[in-house]
């Protein structure tokens, strides 16, 4: 390779500090243009319901379930917090 060769040759070194900053923030912004277009196509109130629906499922999914609501909690205090102007049992 000859000196006026290396003149033209560009380093290209990728600097992997913010890598993760910026795919979470890529990702961001495709699931917040997903959610507007998904939004944008709502014309009525069955669809908007459909859409509740939806989100809320895939919210309980997503979290892992709800706890079976005929469960009994039997719930007993173990103590007291006090703090200004509030307590609280625990």
């Amino acid at each position: 390779m000859r000196i006026q060769d290396m003149e033209n040759v560009t380093l290209s070194i990728y600097d992997a500090k913010d890598q993760l900053k910026r795919h979470v923030y890529g990702r961001s912004l495709e699931a917040f243009a997903a959610g507007d277009a998904a939004r944008d196509v709502i014309r009525t109130t069955e669809q908007l319901e459909a859409h509740r629906a939806y989100l809320r499922t895939k919210f309980i999914e997503n979290i892992g379930g709800l706890p079976p609501m005929d469960t009994p909690l039997h719930a007993r205090v173990s103590g007291m917090v006090r703090g200004d102007g509030f307590r609280s049992k625990r």
